[in-house]
């Protein structure tokens, strides 16, 4: 994995990961959120959607086609605006100042490379 390899490269720590991982979290957008941006839902049934999952607990986007507000596409398309909006580790990493983005281009090449050359290695050993 990537993030072992900025690890193992002593170009970032596992708690400035940790950290970044943190605020991935904290600063991706909510599929509710989304939903009710893009006009799918209103606020009175995302209300409806947190009680239920306040109560039967579940996944917001599970509840919302079991209460019938949307079906499985339309949540797919909100979880995959969803990831799109979702910022990435090693942006946030370059951005905390942890890590130029020099150093994060050259070593996402250089872990490619490496990763690339050990898939080829592995299909020789299957041939």
């Amino acid at each position: 994995m990537f993030y072992s390899f900025l690890i193992e490269h002593e170009l970032v720590t596992a708690e400035q990961i940790v950290e970044c991982l943190d605020l991935q979290s904290d600063v991706t957008p909510r599929v509710g959120h989304i939903a009710l941006w893009s006009g799918r839902l209103r606020m009175s049934q995302i209300w409806q959607i947190l009680e239920h999952q306040a109560d039967k607990g579940g996944l917001f986007g599970d509840i919302a086609i079991e209460l019938g507000f949307f079906d499985k596409a339309a949540r797919d398309e909100i979880i995959i605006e969803q990831l799109e909006r979702r910022p990435r580790v090693e942006e946030l990493l370059v951005e905390r100042g942890y890590v130029s983005a020099e150093a994060m281009r050259v070593a996402r090449q250089q872990w490619n490379r490496e990763s690339m050359a050990a898939s080829r290695g592995e299909a020789a050993t299957r041939a």
